[in-house]
């Protein structure tokens, strides 16, 4: 029986070292900083600040499209972004953050998409398909797999939508600098705008 209990102790010992090794040998992060890693990014996800992006006054091609919605003067407030359908398709890849538009506050390496306020619709009572994509320039058409998140909505067709909370999205974490793009499609209607802004987290690791 002492030693059964001996060789358990020893099992018990040896697992975690083992693990360790696997670990180092396949030259990943120790298993302590993983968790450090992704426990800051959940801690910063839920409870940072947020910063809510507009259409850019001064647009410059794919490197400024947006610009934040409140750091204007009084009456400057940055408009909101517009996209439109095709015909009961999906419209053209509209980009909505350039290069140089993250990081909004100095320092921070990524950014996600949290929620996106919708201020108006050219469709009443519509579904509205919506796809955003991470990508240096528009897809040719469909987007990678891996590179987009994709949302769904009805809409109410009032300007602005009556008390209509943001859209909640899930997408995965981008590199500052990256270029962000949006389209959408209405089923059976040929065109469909919409407009909104972006509000966005930002991480320093």
């Amino acid at each position: 029986m002492k030693r059964r209990l001996s060789y358990l102790i020893l099992i018990g010992l040896l697992i975690p070292v083992a693990l360790w090794a696997v670990v180092i040998e396949n030259g990943k992060e120790e298993p302590a900083e993983t968790i450090r890693h992704q426990t800051y990014e959940i801690e910063t996800h839920l409870h940072s600040g947020e910063r809510w992006m507009g259409a850019a006054a001064a647009a410059s091609g794919t490197t400024h499209t947006a610009d934040q919605a409140g750091a204007g003067v009084a009456g400057a407030e940055a408009a909101a972004f517009s996209v439109d359908a095709g015909n009961d398709d999906w419209g053209t890849w509209t980009q909505i953050i350039g290069s140089t538009d993250t990081p909004v506050d100095s320092g921070n390496l990524y950014f996600d998409f949290h929620e996106i306020l919708i201020t108006a619709t050219e469709r009443n009572s519509a579904i509205y398909l919506v796809q955003v994509v991470v990508s240096a320039a528009a897809p040719a058409d469909d987007p990678l797999d891996g590179t987009y998140t994709e949302f769904m909505f009805i809409s109410t067709g009032a300007s602005p939508l009556a008390l209509a909370p943001p859209v909640v999205i899930q997408e995965k974490r981008a590199a500052a600098g990256s270029n962000v793009w949006m389209r959408t499609r209405v089923p059976n209607q040929d065109t469909g705008t919409m407009g909104f802004y972006v509000g966005l987290h930002e991480y320093a690791e």
